[in-house]
């Protein structure tokens, strides 16, 4: 959990009348959330604007922490440089509504990453929480306007998915610890998948779809779809393996539907998150579930099984100090994302 003098110092920087920091059974998160209308729900691609077509620009950054990138890539994580859908605006009313720009994501490693590190390291050991005058990095960021407008940073589009599943008459989640591996977050808890919003293929009108990227990522992370180079395969190049052909036949068929939670931001990255449930009412997809299949990023690939009913049962099945070791948008994505589950279900 974080201390609550870094909370009260996020909570004075950002929280916009829009939104106050997340709050859920009165445990604040470090990030805010705007939730999605009744319309926009039923498709995860209708906050989309234009699909992008330019370059992030580097010169309107006041700072690119490149000592913070090389540290990055000395300490044995696996790290690409792939191409990403970065932050242009985010607007919250009266409908969701997010632009984009071309980014890569080293550039948010020594933009939005370095902000994380420079804050945690600011605060450690119990240490009082600076104001922002004495953080050289997130000076320039420690602004509400830094929540809607992303040319300052490499604010890079992420997406994660509340997996809630049918199973011996009742309904589960999903949730997973990220490994050693990872470059970011490492053994930190998070609903599976999660990923990074970013065109695989050269045509990036065609990867500018969450719901395209979204189904992708549940392949990679829980049916073994192998991470592909990206430009180096077609548009929906996954087309035919089995998961993905199962998966569409379900959302057409009304066994699944993919529904938008909202967005959140992280307050410590500065990233946005968007977040989504995809209800599986069809009892048989879980069979299909392999911990052999399991992306390499979830600790030991195993995933917590979490029931959704009550916020009780949903502890009760996560780790003791589960509030503490959730990502910022994992906790918003569990919570909202149930919630939304919920709703869903009663009708």
């Amino acid at each position: 959990m974080l201390p609550s003098p870094m909370l009260a110092r996020l909570q004075g920087w950002y929280a916009p009348p829009e939104a106050d920091l997340f709050m859920h059974q009165g445990v604040r998160y470090p990030a805010c959330f705007f939730p999605a209308g009744a319309a926009q729900r039923q498709a995860v691609n209708s906050i989309l604007g234009p699909a992008p077509t330019e370059q992030e620009d580097l010169t309107r950054f006041p700072f690119l922490a490149r000592e913070h990138l090389l540290a990055r890539q000395q300490g044995g994580h696996t790290l690409h440089d792939n191409p990403t859908f970065v932050l242009g605006r985010l607007q919250v009313a009266p409908t969701l509504h997010l632009t984009a720009r071309l980014g890569s994501y080293f550039n948010m490693l020594m933009t939005c990453d370095a902000l994380e590190h420079e804050l945690r390291a600011a605060c450690a050991n119990g240490a009082p929480c600076p104001e922002a005058k004495a953080l050289p990095l997130r000076q320039h960021l420690a602004s509400p306007a830094a929540l809607f407008d992303g040319h300052n940073r490499s604010a890079i589009i992420g997406m994660t998915v509340l997996v809630v599943y049918a199973r011996d008459g009742t309904y589960w989640s999903l949730v997973g610890e990220r490994s050693g591996r990872t470059a970011i977050e490492p053994g930190r808890l998070q609903v599976i998948p999660a990923g990074v919003f970013g065109p695989i293929s050269a045509d990036i009108a065609g990867e500018w779809d969450l719901q395209r990227g979204m189904l992708r990522e549940t392949l990679e992370e829980l049916f073994g779809l192998e991470d592909a180079t990206p430009g180096q395969v077609p548009l929906g190049y996954f087309a035919d393996f089995p998961a993905y052909r199962r998966l569409v036949d379900l959302l057409a068929g009304g066994g699944a539907a993919l529904r938008l939670a909202g967005i959140a931001v992280n307050l410590l990255t500065l990233r946005p998150e968007v977040c989504a449930v995809l209800l599986i009412h069809d009892p048989t997809w879980a069979a299909q579930l392999d911990p052999q299949h399991i992306s390499w990023e979830m600790a030991g690939r195993q995933l917590y099984h979490v029931p959704v009913a009550e916020d009780a049962a949903v502890l009760a099945a996560l780790p003791a100090d589960a509030a503490a070791r959730f990502t910022p948008q994992g906790s918003v994505a569990l919570w909202a994302g149930l919630a939304l589950a919920r709703q869903e279900l009663s009708r």
